[in-house]
């Protein structure tokens, strides 16, 4: 069920995208074209109401009276000064937050490509994970694998330092490797690389 009165700030962007740099009168259906997702003319009118006893909207001078309209010739309304202000700031809003998740999807792409971002992938997929075992999957031809094998243990080491109720080592070791075991995964984001994270070898 949509929350009471969802439509208000559906109409108020559609508006101030639509009156960025002119202002006029406009019909119900003019709306709907404008904002589909208000779905029906009925939902329409009822926002337009509701913003006109908010002070946001009225009805256009040059409306008819209800008895003499016809549907070449519909109820129009307009925007307020008050209208206008809250629009401009519906638009501003859907920007910053398109911008925020803007940001967001960067820098989740960027901590996918990155050592420690894939390292995590792998730990949430195979749920146990060594160090050695992370240095054969991940490493690419030509990689210093023993420089890898650091980084790969400092981060190992340094997120279940951290998070110890989240990732856990494993009594039996691996090749002479600590096992370390994500016992309650808590999504993709991978927990941030601290540059002071122990340089100890997590093996």
């Amino acid at each position: 069920m949509k929350p009471a009165f969802w439509f208000i700030p559906v109409v108020l962007l559609a508006l101030g995208r639509q009156f960025a740099r002119q202002d006029r009168a406009f019909t119900v259906a003019e709306l709907l074209s404008w904002a589909p997702e208000l779905g029906a003319p009925k939902t329409v009118r009822s926002a337009c109401q509701t913003l006109q006893r908010n002070g946001l909207l009225e009805r256009a001078p040059d409306a008819l009276p209800t008895g003499l309209r016809k549907p070449t010739n519909p109820q129009t309304w307009r925007l307020t000064a008050d209208g206008r202000t809250a629009c401009r700031s519906a638009v501003q809003e859907a920007g910053r937050l398109t911008r925020i998740a803007s940001l967001k999807a960067t820098k989740k792409r960027q901590i996918g490509s990155t050592l420690y971002g894939r390292l995590w992938n792998l730990l949430r997929n195979r749920q146990q994970l060594t160090a050695e075992e992370a240095v054969a999957t991940l490493a690419d031809a030509g990689d210093d694998t023993t420089s890898l094998q650091g980084s790969v243990s400092r981060y190992l080491l340094g997120w279940q330092t951290s998070l110890p109720e989240h990732i856990q080592v494993s009594a039996r070791r691996v090749n002479g490797f600590k096992r370390y075991v994500l016992v309650k995964d808590f999504g993709p984001t991978p927990p941030p690389a601290k540059p002071e994270q122990r340089e100890a070898a997590a093996q």
